[in-house]
């Protein structure tokens, strides 16, 4: 009997000193869970991609709706000179014909220097500029599609600029 209670006795008295000890450990990893906070933010290029796929995602639905051939809308990659890396770069195409002029003209020898820069190019076609600007304007007004797309490239751009300006 008095194994029993000795027994007893030592069960009860581990009991109360585990217990404690499970409480004491219970409030210490309370204490030391320490909590951390990631915060993301996109990168530029991402914004940069997210503008050039809206605005060719417009021109793919301009050329679409588009009747006059002068004001169709070519792409194609480019590199520059001394370099192996290819750009989209999207032009009208009455801008690219007078581009192809008049490098033909000065290799002919029809003109004096070479006209063939996008600078001249631009200065010679603003006629042209302005009635596709006004067609383009047209079309969007006309294509609620259209409407979208465009508003699109402009929220895509805003957000490039805004990312940009955060540097």
């Amino acid at each position: 009997m008095k194994i029993s209670a000795y027994y007893s006795m030592l069960i009860l008295c581990l009991s109360i000193f585990l217990s404690a000890d499970i409480n004491a450990m219970q409030q210490q990893s309370s204490d030391a869970i320490e909590r951390i906070t990631v915060t993301g933010q996109r990168s530029e290029h991402h914004y940069k991609r997210q503008l050039e796929l809206a605005q060719m995602d417009f021109i793919e639905s301009y050329n679409a709706l588009n009747t006059i051939s002068n004001f169709s809308i070519d792409c194609h990659p480019r590199a520059n000179i001394g370099s192996h890396i290819k750009k989209m770069e999207c032009l009208p195409r009455y801008f690219n014909r007078e581009l192809g002029y008049q490098a033909q003209a000065f290799m002919q020898g029809a003109s004096g220097r070479n006209n063939s820069n996008a600078e001249y190019v631009s200065f010679i076609t603003q006629n042209k500029k302005l009635k596709f600007e006004k067609h383009i304007a047209k079309l969007s007004q006309e294509s609620a599609e259209l409407q979208r797309k465009l508003e699109k490239v402009g929220q895509a751009k805003l957000a490039y600029e805004q990312r940009a300006q955060q540097k």
